[in-house]
C-alpha cells in the first residue's frame, strides 16, 4: 500500500514550464504552491423526492471516510508521513450537480457527457511539423481522478436508495470504457476510493 501515498504525490507535485522551482523540491515550503489539489470528480443525476438529503450525506461520507483512509498509512515505515498530511490537505471532491443537464443520465450517458465535456477542454497546437492535442483544463483540476485516471463518481437513484438503507455506496464509472466487454463501472463503498 505504500506505492499508493508516493503514486499520488507524483500526481499532485507538479509545476508549469517557466516557474521557478526553489532549491529543496516538493519539501520546502516555498515550493507548496506547485502542489495541485486532487480527488474525485462526482456527478449527481437524480433530483426526486428527499434525494437532498442523501446527497449530502453522500458528499459528508466521502469527504470524511476518504480522509480517514489515511489513517491506514499512518504507522507505516516506509510511507514519508510529510506526504501523507499533504494528500489529506489536499483532497477535494469536485461536484457536478445540475439537473439541466445531468438528470436521468445512466453510467453510458453520464460517460457519453463527460468525453464531450473533456472534448471541449482540449485544443490542437502546431508545433513544426506536428499537431499535438493539449488541455486547456486549469492545472488546479488536473489532478482529478477524472484527468489523472478516467474515472469518475456517479450519484443516481439506485446510490441514493443504498443510502436511504444505510448503506455507505457510491458507482464509479470509466470514462474509456466503451468497446470493451462488460459495463464499465461498479459500485464501490465510500471508504475504499482511496484504494480503487
Amino acid at each position: 500500500m505504500t506505492g499508493i501515498i508516493e503514486e499520488m504525490i507524483n500526481n499532485v507535485w507538479r509545476f508549469q514550464r517557466g516557474y521557478k522551482v526553489e532549491p529543496g523540491g516538493r519539501k520546502n515550503p516555498d515550493n507548496f504552491k506547485h502542489y495541485r489539489p486532487w480527488g474525485f470528480t462526482i456527478y449527481r443525476t437524480y433530483y426526486g423526492k428527499e434525494s437532498d438529503e442523501h446527497w449530502h450525506s453522500l458528499l459528508h461520507s466521502l469527504r470524511h471516510q476518504t480522509k480517514l483512509a489515511f489513517g491506514a498509512f499512518e504507522k507505516d515505515k516506509e510511507t514519508d508521513q510529510d506526504d501523507r498530511q499533504r494528500l489529506k490537505e489536499l483532497f477535494e471532491l469536485d461536484v457536478y450537480e445540475d439537473p439541466s443537464q445531468l438528470d436521468g443520465l445512466d453510467e453510458r450517458g453520464l460517460r457519453e457527457f463527460c468525453n464531450a465535456e473533456i472534448s471541449k477542454a482540449t485544443k490542437v497546437v502546431h508545433k513544426a511539423i506536428h499537431e499535438i492535442t493539449v488541455s486547456t483544463r486549469p492545472v488546479e483540476k488536473q489532478g482529478m481522478s477524472d484527468y489523472v485516471y478516467g474515472f469518475v463518481l456517479l450519484a443516481d437513484e439506485a446510490v441514493f436508495k443504498d443510502i436511504e438503507k444505510g448503506e455507505s455506496i457510491v458507482k464509479t464509472v470509466s470514462l474509456y470504457w466503451d468497446g470493451y466487454a462488460g459495463w464499465g463501472w461498479m459500485r464501490i463503498p465510500t471508504g475504499y476510493l482511496l484504494e480503487f
